[in-house]
C-alpha cells in the first residue's frame, strides 16, 4: 500500500498538509477563500471579483466565471461540485446575493486572511510547510495536483487557470529525478509504442468484461436474500476477464468473508488482515477501486457502498492489469451488488412479522444542541437522500422562528446546508443536510425511523431493524458519532397483520434508487402541495440532479406508483 508522504518545506503543500490548513480555519469565509485559491486557483484580485452569479453549470459539472482584473483578461475555472455547494451555502448564510461580491474584501485582505489561517495551522501542528505559506502556494498545491497527482492534461490546465504559457506551469513544479521518472514509466509498462499504458488497455478484454456484466447485474436484480446478493456478486465476474472473486465484510474488527468463486485459495486471507487489509479499508474508506500484491497474486478491490453505507469490499483477480475504463466498470459494479444488498435488507424489514425495536437518546448534533440553544422543539417529518451522498433530513421546528434555526445552522460544522421549505404558525418546515445524526446512522444500518424528536437538548429517536440483526453492532455505529447516546430501550415488536408492507415492498421493487429518492424528497418537501413549498429548481437542487432529469425521475415514478396501487385493486 502507498502512503502519500507531504513533502517537506516551506509553502510546499501535500494533500494532508491541505486537509491541516482548512481545519485552521476559524470562520466560513477563511475556509471559501482558501479553497478558492486552493482548488480553483484564483490570484486574490480574482477571489474578491467572485459573486453567486458567476457559478455556471455543464451537465455534472460547474465552472467559474472568473471576472477581468486590472492586468487579467477574465476566464472560465473547473469548479469542483464540493466547492460549488461550499460557495453555495456561504452565500445563503451570509445573505449575498447573486450580484455581489462573496468575499467583499480587498486583495491585500485575502492574502493576510490566508496568512492568518496558516499562523494557526504552523502553531497547531509544529509544521514547516506552514511557515510564511502564501496565496501563490496555495495555487501551487492545484497545479500539482492536476498535473500531477490527477494526471490532467496540461493544456486543460492552462485553459482552467490563469497561465500564458506552458513554461508558467514548470515553476509549480520540483524537477523530477530519476525515481520519480522511474515510477512514471513503471506505471506505462515502460512501452512507449503505447500498447501497455495507464488508461489504454487491450478493448477486447474491456469487451469482455462488459459483456459479464449485464447478466450479473441481471442476477443481482433477482437475488431475494442476503447470501444470494453475495454468491452472485463474486459468480457474476469469475470467467473471461477474472480468475476469482471474494466478498468480505470489512466494518467490524476483523474482516469476515462473506462469500467466494473461482479460484481464489488463500488469497482472502490475505485481505483480513496485514497490509492486505490495509488497502481493503482505503479503498471503501475512499470509494476508490485499488489493487494490491497478495499472495504471488494482484487483488482489486472494489468497494460496496452505497450513499455513504458501506455493505462490504469485493475482491477479484485479473487476469491482467486493470486499466481505468475497467476500473470505472468495477466501480459501478460495486454500486449495483450494495444496492441489491439494501434492496434486500429493506425488504426483509418490510415484511418481517417481528421487528426488534430500539428506542436512543442523545444531546449530541445540530437538533439536539439546538433546541437546547433555542428552547425550540425539533420533529423529523422524513428522510430522503441527497445530492453528493447526504441524506435530507426534512424537519418541523415549533417555539423559535426559522431565521433563528437558519443562522444557528449556518455557523454549525455538522450542518452541510439548510433551507426554509414552509413556514406556518403552527411551525416551520425546515430542509436540513446534516454531516452526521442519529437518524442517518440507523438508516446506514439498515434501519427504519419511527420518530425522532427533539427538545430540551435532547434527542429521542424511536427506529426499527430486522429481528435478526445485530443489535449490538447496530448500537455502536449510531454511537460513533454521539458517543454520549444511549439505548434507552429495546423490545421485539410484533406487526399487525397488514398489506402495506407488501405494497411498498413491490414498489420498492419496481422504483429505482433515483426515483424513489426524488419521490420521497418531492413529498416531504411539500412539491405536491398547492401551492407547491418547494419549486421544481430547488428540489432539483436539493437531491442534486437537473430540472428536465427530476421531471423525468418523478413522472416515472408516479408511474410506478399508480401502477402498483391500482394494479392491487384487481
Amino acid at each position: 500500500m502507498s502512503v502519500e508522504r507531504p513533502p517537506e518545506g516551506p509553502g510546499v503543500l501535500g494533500a494532508d498538509d491541505y486537509d491541516r490548513l482548512r481545519r485552521a480555519a476559524d470562520t466560513h469565509r477563511e475556509d471559501v477563500v482558501v479553497r478558492l485559491a486552493a482548488e480553483v486557483g484564483l490570484h486574490p484580485a480574482e477571489v474578491t471579483r467572485v459573486r453567486p452569479a458567476d457559478v455556471l453549470s455543464h451537465g455534472d459539472h460547474y465552472f467559474l466565471r472568473v471576472r477581468p482584473t486590472d492586468d487579467r483578461p477574465g476566464r472560465e475555472a473547473y469548479l469542483p461540485a464540493p466547492v460549488e455547494h461550499a460557495l453555495r451555502k456561504y452565500a445563503r448564510s451570509a445573505g449575498v446575493a447573486p450580484d455581489e461580491p462573496l468575499v467583499d474584501v480587498s486583495p491585500r485582505r485575502v492574502q493576510m486572511l490566508v496568512a492568518d489561517v496558516a499562523a494557526r495551522a504552523a502553531e497547531a501542528t509544529g509544521r514547516s510547510v506552514f511557515e510564511d505559506l502564501s496565496t501563490r502556494d496555495l495555487r501551487r498545491y492545484h497545479a500539482r495536483r492536476l498535473l500531477v497527482e490527477r494526471g490532467i492534461d496540461p493544456r486543460v490546465v492552462l485553459a482552467v487557470g490563469r497561465y500564458d504559457r506552458p513554461e508558467q506551469l514548470a515553476e509549480h513544479l520540483e524537477p523530477a529525478d530519476r525515481e520519480t521518472v522511474a515510477a512514471a514509466f513503471d506505471r506505462t509498462g515502460g512501452d512507449l509504442a503505447g500498447t501497455r499504458t495507464r488508461t489504454r488497455r487491450d478493448p477486447r478484454r474491456l469487451g469482455a468484461v462488459a459483456e459479464r456484466f449485464r447478466p450479473a447485474t441481471d442476477a443481482l436484480a433477482e437475488a431475494a436474500t442476503t447470501a444470494t446478493v453475495e454468491q452472485v456478486a463474486c459468480e457474476g465476474l469469475v470467467g473471461s476477464a477474472y480468475r476469482g472473486a471474494w466478498l468480505l465484510d470489512p466494518t467490524g474488527g476483523e474482516a469476515e468473508l462473506r462469500a467466494t468463486a473461482g479460484a481464489v485459495g488463500d488469497l482472502p486471507g490475505a485481505t483480513t488482515e496485514g497490509d492486505g487489509r490495509a488497502v481493503v479499508d482505503a479503498a471503501v474508506d475512499e470509494q476508490v477501486v485499488r489493487s494490491t500484491a497478495v499472495g504471488g497474486a494482484t487483488a482489486t478491490v472494489v468497494p460496496v457502498v452505497r450513499d455513504g453505507s458501506v455493505y462490504g469490499a469485493l475482491c477479484v483477480v485479473p487476469d491482467a492489469p486493470v486499466g481505468d475504463a475497467e476500473r470505472d466498470l468495477l466501480a459501478a459494479y460495486g454500486i449495483h451488488v450494495a444496492e441489491a444488498l439494501a434492496r434486500v435488507e429493506h425488504r426483509r424489514l418490510l415484511l418481517a412479522d417481528t421487528v426488534t425495536e430500539l428506542t436512543f437518546e442523545s444531546a449530541g448534533g445540530f437538533l439536539g444542541t439546538g433546541s437546547g440553544a433555542l428552547g425550540c422543539a425539533f420533529r423529523l417529518e422524513g428522510l430522503a437522500p441527497a445530492g453528493g451522498g447526504g441524506l435530507l433530513h426534512y424537519v418541523t421546528l415549533r417555539g423559535a422562528p426559522p431565521d433563528a434555526a437558519l443562522d444557528r445552522a449556518s455557523g454549525d460544522p455538522a450542518v452541510e446546508d439548510a433551507r426554509l421549505v414552509s413556514d406556518h404558525p403552527e411551525g416551520s418546515l425546515l430542509e436540513l443536510v446534516l454531516a452526521d445524526s442519529l437518524a442517518g446512522a440507523l438508516v446506514d444500518h439498515g434501519g427504519t425511523v419511527r420518530e425522532l424528536v427533539a427538545e430540551e437538548g435532547t434527542v429521542r429517536l424511536v427506529g426499527e431493524v430486522a429481528g435478526e440483526a445485530d443489535v449490538r453492532a447496530v448500537v455502536d455505529d449510531v454511537r460513533e458519532p454521539f458517543p454520549d447516546t444511549r439505548l434507552v430501550a429495546k423490545r421485539e415488536v410484533e406487526r399487525p397483520a397488514r398489506t402495506g408492507g407488501t405494497f411498498r415492498a413491490g414498489l420498492d421493487d419496481r422504483l429505482t434508487d433515483k426515483q424513489a429518492s426524488v419521490l420521497r424528497a418531492a413529498y416531504y418537501a411539500g412539491y405536491f402541495e398547492w401551492p407547491r413549498e418547494t419549486t421544481a429548481e430547488e428540489l432539483a437542487d436539493s437531491v442534486g440532479v437537473s430540472s428536465p432529469t427530476l421531471h423525468n425521475h418523478l413522472r416515472r415514478a408516479q408511474q410506478k406508483l399508480l401502477t402498483v396501487f391500482l394494479g392491487s385493486e384487481d
